[in-house]
Formats: C-alpha cells, sequence, structure tokens
C-alpha cells in the first residue's frame, strides 16, 4: 500500500472529524495492513515518540524483523526470585518489546511453581499461547538453553560475582555486546540490531581497526575507523 494513503487526514478514511485515536488507529491497521493490534500495544508506540499518523507497511515490517533476529531481553536478577516478582517482570517485558510483541505467538516456559496464572495472564492478554516443556526435558527449549550456554562460557564462568549488583553490570554488557555486535550465522553473521549487510572487508595496511574493550577486555568488539 502506498504510504501516502497511510499519512491520510482520518477523515479520508471514513471518520467525521481530523482526530486520531488509538481505537482508529487499531480499526485502520487491522483493515489497511491486515495487521492485529492491541491498543496496549499502539499506546506503547506514542509513547517512545511516534506521530499520530498510522505507521507504514514497511514500519510494521522493521518490527517483524526485530522479533525473528533473536535479539536477547535479559529481564532482571535477584537472588529471591518470587510469583510476585516473575509477574512484574514479565510486565516489564512486554513494555519492553512494545509493538514487537504483536508479531509473538507462543511463550515456551518450564514448569517452575514461580510461573502462576498471573504470569500467564500477562502474555495471554497478548494474544499469546503458553507452552510448558515436559519435566526435565531441556532440549524443548533449545534456543533459551543455547543462549544461557552462551553467557556462561563467554562472561560468566571467567568473572567472581560476589552480590545482584556485578550480575546486572556483567548481563547488561553482554546483553548490549550480543544485540548490538556479535555475529550470528542464523542472521548472515549480523547482530540482532543491525539491518544492513556488514561492510566489506578492509586491507589492514590502508585501514585502522579500533578495539572497545568490555568487561575489562573479557570481550572485544572490533571496527573499522572511520
Amino acid at each position: 500500500m502506498p504510504e501516502q494513503e497511510l499519512a491520510k487526514e482520518p477523515v479520508a478514511h471514513g471518520w467525521p472529524d481530523q482526530t486520531w485515536t488509538l481505537a482508529r488507529i487499531k480499526t485502520l491497521i487491522g483493515r489497511r495492513l491486515h495487521k492485529s493490534m492491541t491498543l496496549s500495544a499502539i499506546a506503547q508506540m506514542h509513547r517512545h515518540g511516534f506521530s499520530h499518523q498510522v505507521p507504514t507497511r514497511r514500519a510494521v515490517e522493521r518490527n517483524e524483523e526485530a522479533i525473528t533476529g533473536r535479539r536477547l531481553h535479559i529481564t532482571g536478577v535477584t537472588a529471591h526470585p518470587t510469583r510476585d516478582r516473575a509477574v512484574q517482570q514479565a510486565r516489564n517485558l512486554t513494555v519492553d518489546l512494545g509493538i514487537r510483541i504483536e508479531t509473538l505467538r507462543f511463550l515456551l516456559r518450564d514448569r517452575d511453581g514461580k510461573y502462576s496464572e498471573a504470569f500467564d495472564a500477562v502474555f495471554e492478554a497478548e494474544e499469546m499461547e503458553i507452552l510448558n516443556s515436559a519435566p526435565q526435558a531441556p532440549r524443548m527449549n533449545a534456543h533459551c538453553e543455547r543462549i544461557i550456554g552462551s553467557i556462561r562460557r563467554e562472561a560468566l564462568d571467567h568473572v567472581l560475582i560476589m552480590n545482584e549488583a556485578p550480575a546486572r553490570h556483567v548481563l547488561a554488557a553482554y546483553e548490549r555486546h550480543y544485540n548490538e555486535h556479535r555475529p550470528h550465522q542464523a542472521r548472515n553473521q549480523l547482530p540482532p540490531d543491525a539491518h544492513e549487510q556488514p561492510a566489506a572487508a578492509h586491507g589492514l595496511s590502508t585501514s585502522k581497526a579500533l578495539r572497545t574493550r568490555i568487561l575489562g577486555g573479557l570481550i572485544n568488539e572490533y571496527r573499522y575507523a572511520a
């Protein structure tokens, strides 16, 4: 659909005045883009600076790409997890995901007792289906098990963590590295947050490589100098 049509005033789409409301935006997205969005997701778009214009198809597609890009979200750190805390972290995650949660259909989780009905209800409100893995069957959630292994091998196994504060620092630094720099074979060597092909290889005799030290040099990121 041409972007010009999506940028028209509400009157052009059959409403009696020029005011864009969340309900009207929801209706138009469903009618024109064949996408289902909740009012809370649309409101989240506005809180993050989106205009009252209906998002274009390409904008919706970009959000879908972000979901399918193996992006890592670490919701929190605590030595004493509880049911109430798990519910709050679920709410925080839905807010962080914003419009991107609209493309998610399932939540796969284990059978830990801290995942209560209230926890599931947070995601069911976003029209997601809850899937419970079988007892003692980690391979049923292989993606989760794999990223836990990566975090341990590349970061946690090499540092001494005494309390929650350094744990949060290490995990936050790794999350940024994983999403913004670490290449992924499934994405043609692009990190999850990248949507363009990496720069072509340069000869080191003509280009200078810069290094960014993460976690005191435990992880190093390299890029070509501008």
